[in-house]
């Protein structure tokens, strides 16, 4: 059983990269220097992926902007995070299931 969760754990993270959001990089350099934004850098909104933490950030500089790929920032203590919170959540699912269980079979009811 606990194999059984932890291999849904790492599943659930992997897909959960297709939850995309938005995070504001920096994708250059060239852009105007003022009061707010001294060193001139340019920002864009770039797509991070993972639920419930993004642990895959779209790097602009390196990679086809707008894309995650494997090129990109890999942030593995938020993809622990990611397993360990899905560890948690199947855990509370199945611990529930049996108490659910144990008391219709106490109280002599059939599911």
């Amino acid at each position: 059983m606990v194999l059984g969760i932890l291999m849904l754990a790492f599943l659930s993270t992997i897909m959960s990269i297709t939850h995309l959001r938005t995070n504001p990089t920096v994708i250059g350099n060239l852009c105007d220097v003022t009061d707010n934004n001294p060193n001139g850098f340019c920002y864009k909104d770039l797509p991070a992926g993972g639920f419930p933490f993004s642990y895959l950030y779209d790097n602009g500089g390196v990679s086809v902007i707008g894309a995650l790929g494997i090129e990109d920032e890999f942030v593995p203590s938020l993809f622990v995070i990611n397993i360990i919170s899905y560890i948690v959540f199947y855990l509370v699912i199945y611990l529930s299931w049996k108490k659910i269980i144990a008391f219709l079979r106490m109280n002599n009811v059939k599911s």
